[in-house]
């Protein structure tokens, strides 16, 4: 499974790149439980988007900022409480 999302991920990172977007906003807002295969999706898509120099902002609750300072990945992503918050920032 970890394999097959890292490739599809890497293709739509791709797929964003050739389109010109720079941005990657992840709502987590909605997400009722972060599972740990939700964790590493989420690993993923930082350390890809990383790796393709996008702008990364992360919109969660307060409980899942809590919950994700646990991973070293994703202890430093900037992380905000609202969707809205998270666009206004870049």
């Amino acid at each position: 499974v970890g394999a097959r999302i890292d490739t599809a991920v890497k293709e739509k990172i791709n797929q964003m790149n050739a389109a010109g977007a720079r941005k990657l906003l992840i709502d987590l807002c909605q997400v009722k439980d972060l599972s740990m295969t939700a964790i590493q999706l989420l690993i993923t898509l930082i350390n890809n988007g990383a790796r393709a120099k996008l702008l990364m902002r992360l919109a969660a609750s307060d409980s899942q900022k809590e919950a994700l300072k646990g991973f070293h990945e994703t202890s430093t992503i900037a992380t905000w409480s609202s969707i809205e918050q998270a666009v206004a920032d870049f």
